[in-house]
């Protein structure tokens, strides 16, 4: 890969808004508190956990799961990363754990781009009701390419005027 020298822009995005954090957080400790006391109350004092229990074998299984699923979602939240790199060979995107590999949409196939404040509800890999790929992390601030075949993917980021400028020095001979 190239040196942070040779990167017209780069920027990197992480899940960091503190009440996402917070619902996560709540849901995963209230589902694993309820699983962790049926478990309990079933399996350590004997008693029947709600108005029809669960056989103890299935009840441990459906909580195991449960809580490792929790974690999953803690883990994937935690490790989401959107990475997104200007050089002369294009712009470079990868938002992992979603997209593992480096994408590449070099300058030869952008028609156009612009920033705007995007309107998708949540965040993540989401497409549009205009059928645009939207990819973003946080806030509502995103950049827009169009590609030749006319599809388009927006980059949510916390610095478009930088975001555009880069994609000038670029794309300044196929953008207008």
């Amino acid at each position: 890969m190239k040196t942070q020298s040779e990167f017209l822009f780069e920027e990197s995005q992480h899940f960091t808004q503190w009440w996402l954090w917070m619902i996560i957080g709540l849901a995963a400790l209230t589902t694993n508190l309820v699983f962790g006391y049926g478990l309990f109350q079933q399996l350590i004092l004997g008693k029947p956990w709600g108005s029809s229990p669960l056989q103890d074998e299935l009840l441990l299984i459906v909580s195991l799961f449960t809580i490792t699923s929790t974690g999953a979602v803690l883990l994937l939240f935690y490790t989401a990363n959107l990475q997104t790199r200007i050089s002369k060979a294009g712009v470079a995107y990868r938002f992992t754990p979603f997209i593992r590999s480096w994408k590449m949409i070099v300058p030869g196939n952008i028609v156009a781009c612009s920033a705007q404040a995007h309107k998708a509800l949540g965040y993540g890999v989401r497409i549009t009701f205009q059928g645009v790929v939207l990819l973003s992390v946080r806030g509502s601030q995103a950049v827009q390419i169009t590609r030749q075949d006319g599809s388009a993917i927006a980059f949510g980021t916390q610095q478009p005027e930088k975001f555009l400028e880069a994609l000038g020095h670029i794309c300044s001979s196929t953008l207008s």
